[in-house]
């Protein structure tokens, strides 16, 4: 597990790679968590896998990095959403302009389509 999109080792690299590598930035500088962290028992714990289990089970706050001293939960909370769509899989993540926009806060996260443009 690395900063690369999964799916680079099987075909050409492609724009929505580097929208991955974008995200699993964002969850090391929110968090404040490394890329991987080892477990007892020799495992390995990734961020991104934590990720997105937070995600699910609805807790994903839980990733700020406790040791911010004040920050705005409600731009936490769109810049850790804008994180996970962009470690999905490839035709759901949002293409680095929307990424753009989104920051600029054009547009709300909430209303980014999940389709791939052109469908």
């Amino acid at each position: 597990m690395s900063y690369t999109a999964p799916e680079v080792k099987d075909r050409p690299l492609e724009a929505s790679a580097d929208v991955y590598s974008f995200g699993v930035v964002t969850l090391i500088i929110v968090s404040g968590m490394k890329i991987k962290n080892p477990r007892p028992g020799g495992e390995t714990e990734y961020l991104v896998d934590e990720a997105q289990k937070k995600d699910q089970r609805g807790n994903l706050m839980d990733l700020v990095d406790r040791n911010l001293m004040s920050y705005d939960w409600t731009e936490a909370e769109m810049i850790l959403r804008l994180a996970i769509q962009c470690i999905d899989s490839p035709s759901i993540r949002p293409t680095m302009s929307k990424i753009v926009k989104i920051l600029k806060k054009e547009p709300s996260i909430r209303t980014i389509s999940i389709k791939p443009e052109g469908v």
